[in-house]
């Protein structure tokens, strides 16, 4: 069974998680800094093998109210072209308030937020792929080419 990878993309930084090799808990990745977005699609070109991925879901941000905005566009747009060039499954999951858990859990630490923004991605991409696995636990995920 291959692992899932997730992604909370942002135009600079970009926080990532993977499954463990049972596919039942999140386990954060160094957050990574690129340039362009197809820094990541290297990225995963590069690990995808020691990963073993073979699943990618992605944070969609939305408003509170559940509203899109240009950069809920620009994730899609770019999960489209990750399909394309990696042949890989991507789906997009809701990722509302993800930042502020990832705020949160950080805070709780007695940390300051200051300075640790890497960090906080990284603990975003666990959360989005944590809510990912309580709604499809595994063995029940669904390919969304399918």
């Amino acid at each position: 069974m291959g692992r899932i990878l997730a992604i909370d993309y942002g135009r600079r930084r970009v926080g990532l998680a993977v499954t463990d090799p049972l596919g039942i808990t999140a386990q954060g990745l160094p957050t990574l800094l690129i340039d362009s977005p197809n820094d990541v699609i290297g990225w995963i070109d590069e690990h995808r093998g020691e990963l073993e991925i073979e699943r990618v879901v992605m944070g969609l941000p939305r408003s509170l109210s559940g509203h899109t905005g240009p950069m809920a566009e620009e994730v899609t747009v770019f999960a489209e072209h990750l399909r394309e060039q990696t042949q890989l499954p991507v789906e997009l999951v809701d990722e509302r308030l993800t930042s502020r858990q990832a705020q949160a859990t950080f805070a709780s630490s007695g940390k300051k937020l200051k300075g640790h923004k890497e960090t906080i991605d990284k603990i975003a991409a666990i959360l989005i792929l944590q809510h990912y696995l309580e709604i499809n636990p595994p063995n029940t995920v669904n390919d969304p080419t399918d």
